[in-house]
């Protein structure tokens, strides 16, 4: 391949690529460490909002075939006249 993503291969950079890639999988192999995994539980229920919104009756958006069926959305819009000014649905705690 000659031409690729807007511009011409590199022939010197073809040539160098192939040893910088076997280098690095070499040096991360040499590093190689047993994984320390984590994890927590904390309520913040604050910083949680629900960022589904609902569309009015008779303001659905159209799906992908066509048809007037998506009754929510993310972010629709700051003060988009055709979403109702309450999110989809409650936040469950």
């Amino acid at each position: 391949m000659s031409y690729c993503l807007g511009s011409r291969v590199d022939p010197r950079y073809r040539a160098f690529l192939p040893g910088k890639i076997v280098e690095a999988i070499v040096i991360a192999n040499d590093r190689l460490q047993p994984a320390r995994a984590t994890w927590g539980r904390v309520d913040a229920a604050e910083f949680t909002a629900c960022r589904r919104w609902s569309f009015l009756q008779g303001n659905e958006l159209v799906d992908p075939f066509g048809k007037k069926t998506v009754r929510a959305n993310m972010h629709p819009g700051y003060g988009n006249k055709n979403a109702s000014a309450q999110p989809a649905r409650p936040i469950r705690g």
